[in-house]
């Protein structure tokens, strides 16, 4: 969930607001304390002073009907003989109350009173100033409960602090969205420009992200050049070597060594396989020139492994589940055929062949029986003009087979992988496409 960068300056942003509004309910709360402290003293000592002249001048019967009378008020008049005292000083675990704990107010109620009473504090049954008068060598309690004192938190106080948070987060997550957005759109750009298409980001954003994307550009624009400048040489090379080829080859056929103008004939061939492979690695590389449109895969894939099995080759169809895909068929054709035609000329027969889909992505896997290429070469396998088995130099292969596959997965969104059957020997050329 915290992989993402807007998930995590949200994150950030809350933590920080968090801290400073613990910060700012410690202090709103000592300062909350310090005023409920004044403003209890402030109600307390009236009602103090009212109990002590009740108790000093009231005649019995009037005192008791004074005590019913105020204990509507939520406070207590007792005399000691019908009360027990709770322990004054400790706290409701049993443990010594600390210093800290409320010794400024009693003093001060202390101090006001002068000797009237004697005020002290207990946590239980409640949490209650007990106060002790004395009259007529009597001893009585006034239990006074803190709730009784304590000023209630204004609804207001907490419906703006809930609000203020609520705003903050929104403002945090708009602000994670203004960085995050620029960043979005140039991990966009950059999966683009790995399926071959050069796209430009707009410039926009803090002035990292400005800076960032101004040297995408550069990068991609530097790329595409590069790119064309290596399009062209290829181009130019087969086109110049079909005219010594025709001539090579008409030679050949006017030769009177019969066996001398078969060995020229076939190395002509080979080299005509050669020039073939390099314009079908051209064509491979331009987006612009593929036509997608909607393909029944599966039956299209019957159609190409029944054109090979009617020719007498070892290819079979094990599985092929009924999928839509997005593709250009011709070029899909041209990736199937190299696929295939590699498996026929360096692994092992049978060559199988198989469609699944998984996941909302279609799986088309071509396997041979043959010695397999090792882990640590199959990303090398992919580049262009990789020969891993030397003796495919005298075969008319250039290496460009699997860079061909590769390519065209990429310019239809998918994958090209190799990975080990499982079971046996060989080796499984796995393409990944995403459903239509």
């Amino acid at each position: 969930m915290l992989g993402s960068l807007r998930a995590r300056t949200i994150v950030l942003v809350l933590l920080a607001v968090l801290i400073a509004q613990v910060a700012t309910f410690g202090v709103f709360t000592l300062y909350r304390r310090t005023v409920a402290d004044n403003w209890s003293g402030d109600v307390l000592i009236p009602i103090i002073r009212m109990a002590n002249n009740a108790v000093q001048s009231l005649p019995p019967a009037e005192l008791e009907n004074f005590i019913k009378e105020n204990a509507m008020e939520n406070w207590r008049l007792e005399p000691e003989s019908k009360i027990v005292l709770p322990p004054f000083g400790v706290r409701r675990d049993g443990t010594p109350r600390l210093s800290s704990e409320r010794p400024a107010i009693l003093r001060h109620l202390n101090r006001r009173l002068s000797g009237e009473a004697q005020v002290h504090f207990a946590f239980e049954p409640q949490p209650a100033f007990w106060v002790r008068l004395t009259a007529k060598e009597k001893v009585w309690w006034l239990i006074v409960p803190v709730e009784r004192l304590r000023p209630p938190l204004p609804l207001s106080s907490i419906v703006a602090m809930v609000l203020v948070f609520v705003g903050i987060l929104a403002v945090a997550g708009l602000y994670a969205v203004q960085v995050t957005r620029p960043l979005r759109k140039l991990a966009d750009a950059a999966e683009s420009v790995a399926q071959g298409k050069m796209v430009n980001v707009d410039v926009t954003g803090p002035l990292e992200i400005r800076t960032l994307a101004q040297r995408f550009n550069a990068m991609t624009m530097a790329l595409d050049e590069a790119q064309k400048t290596q399009r062209t040489l290829l181009a130019g090379l087969p086109h110049d070597l079909k005219g010594p080829l025709s001539r090579l080859r008409l030679r050949a056929e006017m030769a009177d060594d019969a066996e001398l103008a078969r060995g020229l004939l076939q190395d002509t061939q080979e080299m005509q396989a050669i020039i073939d492979q390099f314009l079908a690695y051209l064509r491979g590389m331009e987006a612009s020139s593929y036509s997608m449109q909607t393909v029944v895969l599966s039956q299209w894939l019957e159609h190409r492994v029944a054109h090979y099995s009617q020719s007498g080759q070892p290819v079979h169809l094990l599985k092929a589940d009924f999928c839509y895909v997005q593709a250009d068929t011709l070029m899909l054709t041209r990736m199937l055929d190299n696929l295939i035609d590699n498996a026929l000329n360096h692994g092992k027969p049978p060559i199988e062949v198989s469609l699944t889909v998984q996941d909302k992505v279609v799986l088309l896997k071509v396997r041979d029986y043959g010695a397999g290429i090792a882990p640590h070469l199959r990303e090398t396998a992919l580049q262009p003009f990789s020969r891993l088995d030397q003796a495919r130099t005298q075969t008319g292969s250039v290496g460009l087979g699997l860079a061909i596959a590769q390519r065209v997965a990429k310019l239809h969104g998918g994958e090209l992988f190799l990975q080990d059957p499982e079971t046996g020997a060989g080796i499984t050329v796995a393409l990944q496409l995403p459903l239509a």
